[in-house]
């Protein structure tokens, strides 16, 4: 009982720490004016923090980082 609390725990820490870090991010696209960007990762967190899964994965974004630049380029896959 006390291993499947614990693994809980853990789960729910992780879903808090990735959500935190998102809507931080979410904020700092906001700051910049790129509200595509922070819409599209709302959306993308809405749906990490349901347990659904999506309706047309097809049709799902991807949010990619270069490494020699701190942009965020969002693709249509």
């Amino acid at each position: 009982m006390l291993t499947i609390h614990d693994q809980f725990t853990r789960q729910m820490c992780d879903r808090l720490t990735t959500t935190c870090m998102g809507l931080g991010l979410v904020r700092l696209l906001q700051d910049a004016k790129r509200f595509e960007e922070a819409r599209a990762t709302l959306c993308l967190l809405e749906g990490a923090a349901s347990d659904q899964p999506r309706r047309n994965p097809s049709k799902a974004k991807r949010i990619t980082r270069s490494r020699s630049a701190a942009s965020i380029r969002i693709d249509a896959a």
